[in-house]
C-alpha cells in the first residue's frame, strides 16, 4: 500500500486507488487523515470525535467512529486480518500501522534528514528527493481542517525550504531553468517568500530576460504592499538594483547566494 497526503490524499492499493468519496465518506476520510497525522501514535476516540464532528458530534459518537473505522477497513482492503493489523484497534482508541505501508510523509523526512546530515552533491540529492514530495502541501483537499494546521504550516514551510535551496544551488550550477521550477514551487506554498522572489528575478536575469525579472519585483512589491502594508527588504532590493545596472551572473550569485558553495572550477587541459 502506498500512501500520499502531500497534495490530496490518495491510497495505491493492490486493488487500485482510493481518493475523495472512494474512502466511504467524509467522516471515514477524515478518520484516515487524522490517524496518518498521528504518525503511529495512538489516537483516542475523543480525539477523533472532536477533529471529525467538531461542535455538532453524533448523539452515539462511539458507534459513528467504529462504523467509520470499519468502513475504512473494508476499503482500504479485502482480507480483514491484514486491515485490523494496518488499522489498529487500542484501548477506546486507534493507531495506524504506518511502518506496514509506504508513506510519503515517512519519506519526505528521511530525505529532509539525510539532506541536515549531508554535504555537496549527496545534501542536494536528498533535497530533491524532499522536494519532489513538496509540491502541493498536506491534504489539499480537506483544506478547513483545522486540527492539521500546525502540521501542514510546519511541512509547508519545509517543503517551500527545500525547493528554495535546490534553486539556489541550480543557479550556482548555472541550471537557471530548473531553479525557477522550483522557485515557482517554493511560491506555491509560501506565496509572500521574498527568497524565491529573489532567486527568480537572477534566473532570469542569468537567461537574458531582464524585463521579466523587473517585472516579478514589481508584482511581488504590490503584492507585499497590498497584503502586508510592507516594501520588500533591503536585500531584494539590492538584488533588483543590481540586476538594473546589469550586473554580472557571479555578482548575482554572491548577493543572492552567498553561502552557496561554488563548484570546483576545471582547468582547461
Amino acid at each position: 500500500m502506498i500512501v500520499n497526503i502531500f497534495g490530496p490524499l490518495s491510497v495505491v492499493t493492490a486493488d487500485g486507488t482510493l481518493r475523495g468519496a472512494s474512502f466511504g465518506g467524509a467522516q471515514a476520510r477524515a478518520t484516515l487523515e487524522l490517524l496518518l497525522l498521528a504518525r503511529g501514535n495512538t489516537v483516542t476516540k475523543e480525539r477523533i470525535a472532536e477533529a471529525v464532528w467538531g461542535d455538532t458530534p453524533p448523539r452515539n459518537a462511539n458507534a459513528a467512529i467504529e462504523q467509520a473505522v470499519s468502513t475504512l477497513r473494508r476499503r482500504l482492503f479485502t482480507c480483514s486480518a491484514t486491515s485490523r493489523r494496518v488499522v489498529q484497534t487500542e484501548p477506546n482508541s486507534y493507531r495506524i500501522a504506518t511502518e506496514l505501508f509506504e508513506f510519503d510523509l515517512d519519506q519526505f523526512d528521511r530525505a529532509w534528514q539525510r539532506a541536515a546530515s549531508t554535504d555537496g552533491a549527496a545534501k542536494y540529492e536528498a533535497l530533491s528527493e524532499a522536494a519532489a514530495y513538496a509540491r502541493q502541501e498536506l491534504l489539499a483537499d480537506a483544506p478547513y481542517a483545522a486540527w492539521a494546521d500546525e502540521t501542514r504550516e510546519r511541512y509547508r514551510l519545509q517543503g517551500a525550504r527545500a525547493h528554495l535551496m535546490l534553486a539556489a544551488w541550480h543557479l550556482v550550477h548555472r541550471r537557471p531553468e530548473r531553479a525557477l521550477s522550483n522557485c515557482e514551487d517554493a511560491a506555491g506554498l509560501v506565496p509572500l517568500s521574498e527568497e524565491a522572489c529573489r532567486l527568480s528575478m537572477v534566473a532570469d536575469a542569468m537567461l537574458g530576460h531582464t524585463d521579466l525579472a523587473r517585472g516579478s519585483f514589481r508584482r511581488f512589491a504590490a503584492t507585499l504592499h497590498s497584503s502586508l502594508g510592507a516594501a520588500p527588504s533591503t536585500e531584494t532590493v539590492v538584488v533588483a538594483t543590481a540586476i538594473d545596472r546589469g550586473a554580472s551572473a557571479a555578482e548575482l550569485l554572491d548577493l543572492a547566494c552567498p553561502t552557496v558553495a561554488r563548484p570546483p572550477i576545471v582547468a582547461a587541459a
